[in-house]
């Protein structure tokens, strides 16, 4: 049941959340170009 679920928030997660974020506002730094091109396409509608 959805009802006895519990939220436990995991601090590794966000600590990765936050690294993520802070990579793609860099402009994705060490990433190759299939990688940017991935990130772009997953990023736009």
């Amino acid at each position: 049941m959805l009802s006895d679920e519990q939220f436990e928030e995991l601090a590794v997660v966000n600590q990765v959340r936050q690294q993520v974020r802070a990579w793609r506002a860099a402009g994705y730094p060490g990433a190759t170009p299939v990688t940017r091109q991935l990130s772009a396409h997953w990023t736009h509608p």
